[in-house]
């Protein structure tokens, strides 16, 4: 498996050059050479100085990296495309080198700004989520690690929520000097695009999102529902598939089996780590399920996956170990404090008082997530937000939704709860998958050029969503008969 989780968390990124906040207003110096050199040709750094506390500036500041690459065919002045992370991981400057070539439609006419999100990167809010490999294969945030998090961190979780992502977003653009930008986000990463266009309607002209969870929508939970929807996929999409249905003629028992005997006594499995050599690692049923869930968020890994699930089932658990060892490594990238800081304060008071068990019932996660972040949260305190940030986003800005009918990571019901407040939103539904192929980035490249180029979807040309492929199943060669003797 080539990581499956890799491609879900696919956060990277290193260091950009410095500046200085002058006369108390943000203000960035002029924007520079990068010190990487893996950045494309003509990127430019700088950093931006924010308050810690905007109530309290004697608090401090933190500096955010800035990275802006320019256009490769500069059309004039177009506003900028601002790239929001999907939350708190490493530096931007890695993601900006995937920025240019995921984004090489949109690109030619306009330039891709990229600001980091407060808690990552140099200023960023850590502690190790696994100290070892074969912690991976435990608790998916374990309390006692959270805990220490807490009590040795010396940061204040209250200063990492929404409220202070939204107006260093707006920090960033004042220091630059922009004057309208549009933006661009995925996944959780919709919550702050969309909550900065309803603070500052007057300097977004469009925002693009792909498989956004509104803010209304509980993560933890939401993963219990979302993980079933896309296992009933599986299995029916291998049922039509010739190929599948003879490698796997069924799937859906080898599963449920598989996770029956699992919740009964956890299975063992050695495996080669890059890391730490050969190592022999405990699978539970809950590392198990959410490792295959991880799977099914992307076209590729979601075509491996009967393969995963029939080797579990035949006593095999090597290729399932090394699956959740690639989605733990996602979770260990991220910078734990200030991804609870979010979390917690968006989604964990809805968790106080619920029984995840019975909110996640006849599922096959069950409560994986749900109890993960329950006692996760319960363990890193922070205040709710506040209800004006909590409501759904009402905005007139025009806003292109992307969802693809066959993508767990980014589906049609979820991308219509986030259409239902906004006044001007499209939805464009990919036949097939909207991430994760070449065919897919190039459709979506394409659409948000267009997009982009307009400021409106109005007469968008959106073909290509109907004929991006679904990856074929993965499936094993059939025997070869011996020859009459």
């Amino acid at each position: 498996m080539s990581g499956p989780a890799a491609r879900f968390f696919a956060w990277a990124g290193l260091a950009a050059g410095l500046a200085v906040a002058a006369g108390g207003a943000p203000r960035a110096e002029a924007l520079g050479p990068c010190p990487d050199a893996g950045l494309p040709a003509g990127a430019r750094c700088a950093t931006v100085s924010v308050p810690v506390d905007r109530d309290d500036p004697a608090k401090g500041a933190i500096a955010l990296d800035i990275v802006r690459l320019p256009a490769t065919e500069p059309a004039g002045a177009v506003e900028p495309l601002f790239i929001i992370a999907p939350g708190p991981g490493v530096p931007v400057a890695g993601q900006a080198a995937g920025a240019a070539e995921r984004f090489a439609a949109v690109a030619q006419g306009r330039d891709l700004v990229l600001v980091e999100r407060r808690g990552t990167g140099g200023s960023r809010f850590d502690c190790p989520l696994y100290p070892t490999v074969e912690a991976m294969f435990g608790d998916l945030f374990p309390v006692a690690v959270v805990e220490m998090c807490r009590a040795t961190a010396g940061l204040d979780p209250a200063h990492y929520g929404l409220a202070a992502l939204v107006e260093d977003l707006e920090s960033a653009r004042a220091a630059l000097g922009v004057e309208r930008m549009s933006l661009w986000a995925e996944g959780l990463g919709a919550r702050l695009a969309l909550a900065y266009a309803r603070a500052h309607p007057d300097r977004v002209r469009a925002i693009g999102l792909r498989g956004p969870v509104p803010i209304d929508v509980n993560l933890p939970l939401w993963l219990a529902s979302a993980g079933q929807k896309a296992f009933d996929r599986l299995f029916v999409r291998c049922q039509r598939d010739a190929a599948c249905r003879a490698g796997f003629p069924d799937l859906k028992r080898m599963l449920t089996s598989t996770l029956r005997a699992l919740a009964e006594a956890p299975a063992t499995a050695t495996i080669t780590d890059p890391d730490a050599g050969e190592t022999d690692v405990v699978v539970t049923r809950d590392a198990f399920v959410t490792g295959l869930q991880a799977m099914t968020w992307h076209p590729v890994s979601f075509a491996e996956a009967p393969s995963v699930i029939a080797a579990a089932a035949s006593g095999d658990f090597g290729p399932a170990a090394s699956v959740i060892l690639a989605m733990r490594r996602g979770f260990d990238g991220l910078a734990l404090g200030a991804y609870l800081s979010e979390l917690c304060a968006e989604d964990g008071p809805a968790l106080v008082g619920v029984d995840p068990a019975q909110a996640t019932r006849l599922t096959y996660v069950g409560d994986a997530w749900a109890s993960a972040y329950q006692q996760a949260c319960a363990a890193w305190p922070v205040p709710a937000l506040a209800e004006d940030l909590a409501a759904p986003v009402e905005s007139d800005t025009p806003t292109l939704v992307l969802s693809g009918e066959f993508d767990a990571g980014a589906p049609p019901d979820l991308g219509e709860h986030a259409l239902a407040t906004l006044a001007h939103g499209t939805h464009v539904v990919f036949k097939g998958p909207v991430q994760g192929t070449p065919e897919a980035e190039a459709c979506v490249d394409a659409i948000l050029a267009a997009f982009y180029d307009a400021g409106t979807a109005d007469g968008l040309d959106a073909t290509c969503a109907a004929s991006v492929p679904v990856p074929g199943f993965v499936v094993p060669e059939p025997a070869e008969e011996s020859a009459e003797p």
